[in-house]
């Protein structure tokens, strides 16, 4: 989920100018135009700024100081990010290499001049980009607690120079260009520098690290009553505690395949199963399959955690709930999208011909055999257009999945980070751990798998 910025490079003459209290700017002669507070909510996160942009420019002393830069976001900028988002990035640009330490800095809690209570430090000295930006990854994430002021910046100790980076200004107020040198905390413009600190903070919605459930010691005997009933006893063990979805899998022929019925079942299969020993259940084959005979059956239990970290669910425009849930440290939608609007309630086009589908330029969404009643399994199939179109597709605060962020996946299911960077037949089982809807998957090694379906993602098969 990285940030890919694209800067062009433009050659201008610099002149130095004194400023206040021996804070100097070394600027280009480009006039500024209107900056305010921006928040551009992306795939990668919500980046909040007010620089619009380095513009060669930079703050020093020409000596040596001590300097601490910050921007200063207040609730009115962060009102709805609150409790349910947090920041994980923070990205500054310096302009030159004229400093001995770095530390990136994060304060919580502040009003005009003063930056609150510091909640996050890190010494970044010999990770920084100079003459580019550079993204700095906050390994304790900092939540953001409602009401609550948040400044975002660095100290610096300078060695000469100005390698402070600066935008062309103007200063948004009281906001985006704070600077604590000689014991004060004055903004930039104060002193005579109507500027803003090439500084951004990256906010993403919280997650929350969740274990996957491991089962052992399935053990399988038939009654000798003559009932033809099977008890299968099993354990089954989830670090969180969570709820679970029990399944059993039988095989008549040693594990070769795992395609026979056992729907006459009772005792802890299904949903609502926690964590314990010996759990028990029966299983009616009898009933199920009368006169069935043989040496070389296996049994074989697998556990789904029910758990759905953050809110659960999620709703889309056109009022759908889709359950959540967190794998790794990730939270992805368990249900195939079916909305019908834009976010901005704009209509999205059905198209159910296949030369019209192919010969579109802008967005369009069908259904599986276009039936309607494949929806509600399948979700509905859009086209690229309609992924990205600008009004958005995906229930606000998601959005669909960067290539870098499905490798993420891939590689917590155990994938190494070579075998997900390549294409085609990739990994060895994650394919079986993501899939579901065991009844609609052809026989196979991927359904026969004995993790199939352990990570609850309940991935379907479609096509033809």
């Amino acid at each position: 989920m990285r940030r890919i910025q694209f800067f062009i490079l433009f050659l201008l003459i610099a002149c130095l100018i004194q400023a206040t209290d021996n804070v100097e700017v070394l600027r280009t002669t480009r006039v500024g135009g209107e900056t305010h507070f921006n928040a551009n909510e992306n795939r990668d996160g919500v980046t909040i700024e007010y620089q619009n942009g380095y513009d060669n420019n930079g703050v020093g002393t020409g000596g040596t100081a001590s300097f601490i830069c910050a921007a200063r976001f207040t609730s009115d900028e962060l009102s709805s990010y609150y409790d349910d988002y947090e920041i994980t990035k923070v990205n500054v640009h310096i302009r030159s290499a004229d400093y001995s330490q770095m530390q990136i800095r994060i304060w919580e809690g502040g009003s005009y001049g003063n930056p609150g209570s510091l909640v996050y430090s890190q010494y970044v000295t010999n990770y920084i980009v100079v003459g580019g930006w550079t993204e700095l990854i906050i390994s304790n994430p900092v939540t953001l607690n409602s009401g609550n002021e948040y400044w975002i910046g660095y100290a610096i100790e300078l060695t000469g120079d100005h390698p402070c980076s600066v935008d062309s200004g103007p200063m948004v107020s009281n906001k985006g260009g704070w600077l604590y040198y000689n014991g004060s905390w004055d903004t930039l413009d104060d002193l005579g520098l109507n500027y803003n600190w090439c500084i951004q903070g990256i906010l993403e919605f919280q997650t929350f690290s969740n274990s996957a459930p491991v089962v052992s010691n399935v053990f399988a005997q038939q009654r000798g009553d003559g009932s033809y009933k099977v008890d299968v006893y099993y354990n089954v063990y989830d670090a969180d505690g969570d709820e679970l979805n029990i399944m059993m899998q039988v095989s008549d022929d040693d594990g070769t395949t795992w395609d026979m019925s056992c729907n006459l079942t009772s005792g802890d299969i299904g949903e609502g199963i926690y964590s314990g020993n010996g759990k028990h259940i029966v299983w009616n084959v009898g009933a199920e399959h009368p006169n069935m005979q043989g040496d070389d059956f296996r049994f074989k239990i697998t556990a789904e955690d029910g758990y759905t970290g953050g809110p659960g669910t999620v709703t889309d425009i056109d009022g759908n709930v889709y359950q959540t849930m967190i794998i790794g440290d990730q939270e992805w939608m368990i249900e195939n999208l079916k909305v019908t609007h834009y976010n901005d309630g704009t209509p999205i086009p059905n198209v159910t011909g296949a030369n019209t589908w192919t010969n579109l330029s802008t967005g369009a969404y069908c259904y599986y055999d276009n039936d309607p009643a494949n929806a509600d399994t399948y979700g509905a199939l859009y086209n690229w257009y309609a992924v990205d179109d600008a009004r958005g597709l995906a229930p606000e605060g998601w959005h669909i999945p960067s290539d870098e962020e499905i490798k993420e996946l891939e590689m917590y299911l155990g994938m190494s980070q070579s075998q997900a960077n390549s294409t085609g037949y990739r990994g060895t089982n994650e394919g079986s751990k993501l899939a579901g809807g065991y009844d609609l998957w052809s026989n196979g090694d991927l359904r026969n798998d004995p993790e199939f379906g352990s990570s609850g993602f309940s991935f379907l098969p479609g096509g033809y």
